[in-house]
């Protein structure tokens, strides 16, 4: 099948160009420092009648778009507008991993009152905002954060970066961690059902802390632990995708042949 890739400045939209209408969508929110590269394998894997969107963060300083990542609020809307121009009638997923949860969280609320079926959320390997904000009060902890992120290896091909890489791309994690610190501190309304998701290894967010979304969310939320550890998606994604689709057992999960 062809690949159909279309770019927003805030997101890309991969399809497959099928007989079969979509009916679903599943939006990913990278972690900090994330992109396209990391989650472009998750195309492969879904069924061609589901769309996958990855939303993009500005990471280049030379990115027209890197102004609006400076504030949580302009950083919602310039999301909001790359979703209102990809997103079509059919049920949306929204999944947000790590950093990517609690700005997940955020368009869940932002999108609530709009044309689009929100059906879920997932937020992955994440804190509740009110357990992160007490974890990043200063940039002394975003910066130690940063670098256990770094050592996670949260970042595909890290260790084969030099020194001015790594450097590089240790400022691009930093910016996308001072949203995060901004982005914990906002309220949150009305949300879709919400799932949790973590590895059962995780360092960094474990049991106690995914069961904290539980006194955070007006539902019940029992995490689904995956194996693995921070980033327990390299580990298993079949199995993340099948959990994905759960609510929705008319989707099929049928191997498919891509030319990409």
């Amino acid at each position: 099948m062809k690949l159909i890739e279309t770019y927003t400045p805030a997101a890309v939209r991969l399809s497959l160009a099928s007989s079969a209408p979509v009916s679903h969508q599943l939006v990913i929110f990278p972690h900090a420092g994330g992109d396209l590269s990391f989650y472009r394998a998750w195309r492969s894997a879904l069924p061609p009648e589901v769309d996958l969107i990855i939303m993009q963060y500005p990471h280049s300083l030379q990115d027209a778009d890197q102004e609006k990542w400076h504030a949580p609020e302009t950083a919602i809307r310039h999301c909001e507008r790359s979703l209102n121009r990809l997103l079509g009638i059919s049920p949306v997923t929204l999944f947000g991993h790590s950093m990517g949860a609690i700005l997940a969280l955020h368009l869940a609320k932002a999108l609530a009152g709009s044309r689009f079926q929100i059906g879920q959320l997932i937020v992955s390997s994440q804190c509740p905002p009110p357990t992160l904000s007490q974890m990043l009060k200063s940039e002394q902890e975003i910066e130690s954060l940063k670098e256990q992120a770094l050592s996670l290896g949260e970042v595909d091909g890290i260790s084969t970066l030099d020194e001015t890489a790594h450097q590089y791309l240790g400022e691009q994690i930093l910016s996308d961690l001072r949203l995060l610190q901004q982005l914990s501190a906002l309220p949150v309304g009305n949300l879709p059902p919400t799932r949790v998701f973590g590895g059962q290894n995780d360092p960094l967010v474990d049991r106690q802390k995914l069961n904290a979304w539980s006194g955070f969310l007006p539902q019940s939320a029992e995490p689904m632990l995956f194996p693995g550890g921070h980033f327990y998606l390299s580990d298993g994604l079949d199995s993340v995708i099948d959990a994905i689709l759960q609510p929705y057992p008319a989707l099929s999960l049928k191997p498919h042949s891509c030319n990409f």
